[in-house]
């Protein structure tokens, strides 16, 4: 099953690239995390480790929710999200690679730049003490924080405002931004 699953990745990503010559692709926009104080993006190779998986994506974007599963790889070089259907065909790509992002999908919504997303992303999976330099210039807090229960719940503030707060318990990331109003929930889907 797992062979299935890299060979299916291999042809997702084949057909991809020649769809995605078409699409445009940009520099990196700075975040804008609160009303006034933009950040910019960490390169990939601020991540801890490769990742490369399945995962289940749901998500509350104001009015609008959806269900899906994607393929997330990333590496030094960059980051690859696939997002899929319940059939595996894919509906949409994200790709970053510390220069240019882009995003391309009917899935999400427009208004939702794919530097959000890789934002979120970066909270939940890059290094804390990258990260903690990285908002101290941008003259906000990030801070990481062990509970009892050995869930790990990272905070982004400003001042004492909670902007994001991310839980990582397991194989599950729930995501809420209390300042944009929206919440996603990621969970690592069983490769076997």
């Amino acid at each position: 099953m797992a062979m299935l699953k890299k060979i299916f990745f291999i042809f997702a990503v084949s057909i991809f690239t020649g769809i995605f010559a078409g699409c445009t692709s940009s520099g990196l926009n700075k975040v804008y995390v609160t009303n006034t104080k933009k950040v910019s993006l960490l390169p990939p190779s601020s991540m801890m480790g490769e990742t490369e998986c399945y995962e289940y994506f749901s998500g509350n974007f104001g009015d609008q929710s959806f269900a899906m599963t994607c393929y997330f790889s990333s590496d030094n070089d960059g980051i690859t999200i696939l997002l899929l259907n319940d059939f595996g065909v894919q509906m949409g790509t994200m790709t970053y690679d510390g220069v240019t992002a882009a995003l391309d999908s009917s899935v999400l919504p427009s208004s939702f730049k794919c530097e959000y997303i890789l934002l979120d992303i970066q909270n939940a999976y890059y290094n804390k003490d990258k990260l903690i330099e990285h908002y101290k210039n941008h003259k906000l807090i990030f801070n990481e924080e062990t509970k009892e229960d050995g869930s790990i719940v990272r905070k982004v503030m400003n001042k004492k405002d909670l902007i994001e707060e991310i839980t990582i318990k397991d194989k599950t990331i729930v995501i809420k931004n209390y300042l944009r109003g929206y919440e996603y929930e990621i969970t690592g889907a069983d490769d076997e």
